[in-house]
């Protein structure tokens, strides 16, 4: 408000002023004002502090398109810093079908791409045909693939259902860890997925890879309740052996195999299973 005022009164305000102003905004918890501070600091010309151009973009005061206006003008003048954050927190920001529009602004731009640009992009492209223009920006750019986006890649293939049925295969041409199998498993969405996946896991394996297990067997007419019993009582005795595990982990594995009865119709056993649900909250 005093900005504009003195704006008014045909004062000029220098950037002395107006960094003050954005700092005072900050402080006061006034992020739309500090955000309309700072779009007016950008467009003026000259840098914006990184730090807190970094802060008022996270608090998430904008539009979709100011976000693109402001990374117009960034990438502009402002520094590479201050224009990757811009370009995170737009990502970030943008729904399913807002994804697209924003990565090509930023590709319009001539932006270095990073492998978190493409991470948070891949995370939110909802389908196949997106996803293969996006892998194909992925092959130009020649960024090595980080974990975190691989793991976001091949959760993005699960989800558009163009995964391989050969999840471990294709889990080792990713070049991911061992360490995130489990992570990956428990996003498999069917039986068969699970189940070639299963003796690749760390052994034994956590107990919510347990859990999805015994679920997707409830959603599998195909699959016996056999192995459901099978999967359960691996699972209870892994908990009880395992240090560290919690009651909460033990009330998870009995609810998923509650759940599993009473799919497959064994409701005398899930009877006697959800009473132990309830010893093990007490």
């Amino acid at each position: 408000i005093w900005l504009v005022r003195l704006e008014a009164d045909g004062w000029e305000v220098g950037r002395v002023a107006q960094t003050a102003a954005l700092e005072g905004c900050c402080k006061k918890g006034d992020w739309e004002g500090a955000f309309r501070v700072m779009a007016k600091m950008v467009k003026s010309g000259g840098a914006v502090d990184d730090g807190l151009v970094a802060t008022v973009m996270r608090q998430g005061w904008f539009t979709l398109q100011e976000a693109v206006d402001i990374l117009q003008e960034i990438s502009k003048n402002g520094t590479r810093l201050s224009l990757r954050t811009v370009c995170n927190v737009a990502l970030q920001s943008s729904t399913p079908s807002e994804i697209d529009l924003t990565w090509n602004v930023i590709k319009s731009h001539d932006v270095p791409l990073t492998a978190d640009m493409f991470k948070y992009t891949i995370e939110k492209t909802p389908t196949a045909e997106a996803l293969e223009r996006l892998l194909s920006d992925l092959t130009q750019s020649n960024l090595e693939l980080t974990t975190p986006l691989s793991v976001a890649l091949l959760k993005a293939v699960i989800r558009t259902n163009t995964l391989p049925t050969d999840i471990v295969t294709f889990c080792k041409q990713l070049n991911l860890p061992h360490t995130v199998y489990p992570d990956i498993f428990v996003s498999l969405p069917n039986i068969t997925l699970q189940k070639s996946m299963w003796p690749s896991l760390p052994h034994p394996p956590p107990v919510p890879c347990y859990v999805s297990f015994i679920r997707a067997i409830a959603d599998d007419p195909d699959t016996p309740y056999t192995l459901a019993e099978l999967v359960y009582k691996s699972a209870l005795q892994v908990s009880q052996q395992r240090p560290g595990t919690t009651g909460r982990d033990i009330v998870s594995i009995h609810k998923a195999m509650v759940h599993c009865c009473a799919v497959k119709g064994k409701m005398e056993a899930a009877r006697g299973i959800a009473a132990r649900v309830g010893a093990a909250r007490g």
